[in-house]
């Protein structure tokens, strides 16, 4: 890592993660808290389903910038095969 790091190389290290997102989370009201006038009654009608839907994004930085935001179609199981064709060869290689 000390090598990469010397001069101008460490400019070219490209640092990337992915997240998991839930489309439709739950609904937590110990965290959502709401300002009703005083009195008035609380009506809750929250719509849910069983399964909810994940969005995965991937990005990257290094010191020369940023990539792209990609979001992955749904139900797309990550293969090697996806991963080379839509974020490797689709961002990175166009990035560099």
């Amino acid at each position: 890592m000390m090598a990469l790091t010397r001069g101008d190389k460490h400019d070219r290290v490209l640092f990337t993660d992915e997240k998991i997102f839930t489309v439709e989370a739950l609904q937590n009201a110990q965290n959502q808290r709401e300002l009703l006038p005083k009195g008035s009654q609380r009506a809750v009608d929250f719509e849910r389903t069983h399964f909810p839907q994940p969005l995965m994004v991937w990005t990257g930085v290094s010191g020369l910038g940023k990539t792209r935001l990609v979001f992955m179609q749904k139900n797309v199981k990550i293969t090697a095969e996806v991963y080379r064709k839509q974020i490797l060869e689709d961002e990175v290689l166009r990035w560099a």
